[in-house]
């Protein structure tokens, strides 16, 4: 019984009342308790999620005195949006029962169409150590009401001292918001949406307090609000040390190449990612670029090769040369790309799980697998590579939807990059003597995937398989965030988008 319902979830349907919530007899055994609204409604272009009619969903019992009940309960998630049921009240219920200690929203804090924000937001909630707001990635503006940014102010305010996770959408926050209190026991930190605030605030003058960081997660697309072409840290005295000793995952969106901080990174680090965010990808196409560059005016300052080489240079001098394992890079080629692949072994040598994201210049259709396989063989641990190459014959993601295409039968867009990764990753199966797994991006629909292959090794033969069984590779899932929704048949494929 302990086992079987250590985690319940109610599926959200109508009026939740006695009858509908968990039995009584089952209270002891739950430490985690999903609500699921299921079905929102989507529009397709922008993911706009809209609620259900008014009043369907009520809450028509004590919930804070039942959630109390459950003396073994640890985590409450939030899933979907409707209304009465994402109401202040339901929130402050469950916020204040004591024993909880992880609470996850998945959409809006507050719902504006229920009630309206009082002068103070009475609250008093338990010592929680896990807090986690998310909502849709590509939502359109505004993409945050003030309700929500003055729930999670009154939040932190009273949660500061007892927070070990705190991960939010950067538009409910501030970075100034972080020097006001202090964040003793606060070890991960991840922020993700919108660069916020013009001028922007630097990283270290309002991070730099909380020493007992050891993740932090900032992956913030750029906009012309913003006033910022990458992400800087700001200055800092190098007398002082690298102010967050215990650092073991870093993950920063554009970084910026003349940030000398890199050269200070910390011996504990085992994961880096020096990425875009979105992906640069999200940028290239006409459906994409509907959403990302002209609803939500965003753009992608992508680092060149010989940026990134610079970046790594001075991680090279760091004392996380050894340490790193997972290594996340995203790139445009430019002069120094050749230069760059072979110096990301040198740069960290101990690496297991090497990610990139290699863009090609427009007017170059030749992609170096050859070239790219030879210099990354200098590894001499690495395991898992998962490669994005940009090959020119990569077809549209919407192409099965394709009216104009030939109606040949078992005429498959896809059929000609399936063989173009396959052989791509024959060469590294065989360049790479210590690979086990490679997997190369396809886009289709608006899902990103990674094709995995197993590398088989016989006597003197050396072969990648696919292998559709894997979902995913020690912490990461197979997907590499899905691109905004749209209805295919309203999506119209340029030929010059194709192979570009």
């Amino acid at each position: 019984m302990p086992i079987l319902f250590d985690t319940c979830c109610i599926l959200v349907r109508s009026h939740l009342t006695h009858k509908t919530f968990i039995p009584s007899a089952l209270w002891p055994y739950i430490r985690e308790l999903w609500f699921f609204v299921p079905n929102p409604i989507r529009t397709w272009s922008n993911e706009r999620v809209v609620p259900l009619e008014n009043n369907r969903f009520r809450i028509k019992f004590p919930l804070a005195d039942t959630l109390s009940r459950m003396l073994n309960l640890h985590s409450v998630m939030f899933n979907g949006v409707c209304h009465s049921f994402s109401s202040w009240g339901v929130r402050r219920a469950v916020l204040s029962v004591p024993q909880l200690r992880r609470v996850e929203f998945h959409g809006p804090l507050w719902d504006d169409c229920v009630e309206k924000l009082p002068r103070k937001l009475p609250l008093k909630a338990a010592p929680i150590t896990s807090f986690r707001v998310s909502c849709p990635d590509y939502r359109m503006r505004p993409r945050v009401m003030r309700e929500d940014v003055s729930v999670v102010f009154a939040l932190l305010s009273q949660l500061h001292n007892s927070l070990e996770a705190l991960s939010l959408p950067s538009e409910h926050i501030s970075l100034s918001t972080f020097r006001k209190y202090d964040w003793p026991r606060l070890h991960e930190l991840k922020l993700r949406g919108e660069c916020q605030s013009s001028p922007p605030i630097p990283v270290f003058p309002a991070l730099s307090h909380i020493r007992t960081l050891r993740v932090l997660t900032l992956e913030l697309a750029q906009s012309p609000e913003c006033g910022l072409e990458r992400q800087s840290m700001g200055s800092f005295d190098p007398t002082d040390g690298f102010p967050w000793r215990d650092l073991e995952s870093l993950s920063v969106s554009y970084p910026h190449p003349e940030d000398k901080w890199y050269g200070l990174l910390p011996s504990t680090l085992r994961r880096l990612d020096l990425r875009c965010w979105p992906r640069h990808y999200m940028h290239l196409l006409w459906h994409d670029r509907r959403t990302v560059t002209d609803n939500l005016q965003w753009h992608s300052p992508i680092l060149g090769s010989s940026e990134m080489l610079t970046i790594l240079r001075r991680c090279r001098s760091s004392d996380a040369w050894r340490s790193v394992r997972q290594l996340d890079l995203e790139f445009r080629e430019d002069q120094m790309d050749h230069k760059l692949f072979e110096y990301i072994p040198h740069a960290f040598p101990n690496v297991t799980f090497l990610q990139v994201h290699r863009y090609r210049i427009p007017d170059n259709m030749h992609v170096p697998v050859a070239e790219i396989a030879d210099a990354l063989s200098r590894f001499t641990q690495l395991q898992v590579l998962r490669l994005h190459l940009d090959f020119t014959d990569a077809p549209h993601p919407f192409a099965m939807y394709d009216a104009t295409r030939s109606q040949v039968e078992n005429d498959d867009p896809f059929d000609t990059i399936a063989r173009t990764i396959t052989d791509a990753a024959d060469a590294f199966a065989r360049a790479i003597t210590t690979l086990r797994i490679a997997c190369f991006l396809i886009r289709q629909n608006t899902h990103n995937r990674w094709i995995p292959f197993t590398i088989e090794r016989g006597e003197g033969v050396v072969r990648a398989e696919i292998d559709h069984t894997i979902t995913a590779i020690q912490v990461f899932p197979m997907n590499d965030e899905d691109g905004p929704y749209w209805n295919p048949r309203r999506v119209v494929i340029d030929r010059y988008e194709v192979g570009m």
